[in-house]
C-alpha cells in the first residue's frame, strides 16, 4: 500500500507540478536527489524507515521475540497507516509549490 502510494504521489507530483523544488535545491537530503527516479527511492527509503521503526519498537513493547515472522505484521500495519499520511504530506507540498509559497521554493 506504502509503495502504491508514493507511486501515485509521484506521478501527480510530476503531471501538476512537473520539476519538484527539491530536485533545484542543493541543501541537505534534496543534494542527494537530482532526478524523480532518486526522489521517488528517497521518499520510499524515509517513509518505509519509519514504518520499520515504528513496527520494532512495538513489537519491543510486547513480550514477543524479534524476529522478521514477529515483525512482519507490526511493519505492514505501520506501512498502511503511514500511507494516507504520505499522502497528504505530498499533495500539501505540491499545492504550496503551485501556489508559490516562500516555504515550497528551493533556496538557493
Amino acid at each position: 500500500m506504502l509503495i502504491l502510494t508514493i507511486a501515485l504521489l509521484q506521478v501527480i507530483n510530476m503531471a501538476v507540478v512537473g520539476d519538484n523544488p527539491i530536485l533545484k535545491s542543493r541543501h541537505g537530503l534534496s543534494a542527494l536527489v537530482d532526478d524523480n527516479t532518486s526522489l521517488f527511492l528517497l521518499r520510499l527509503v524515509l517513509f518505509r524507515s519509519s514504518a520499520l521503526i515504528l513496527a520494532t519498537r512495538k513489537v519491543q513493547r510486547s513480550a514477543i521475540d524479534l524476529d522478521r515472522q514477529s515483525l512482519k505484521p507490526a511493519f505492514y500495519a505501520q506501512c498502511y497507516a503511514i500511507s494516507p499520511f504520505a499522502l497528504m504530506l505530498g499533495c500539501g507540498m505540491d499545492a504550496a509549490a503551485l501556489s508559490g509559497t516562500p516555504a515550497a521554493q528551493p533556496k538557493v
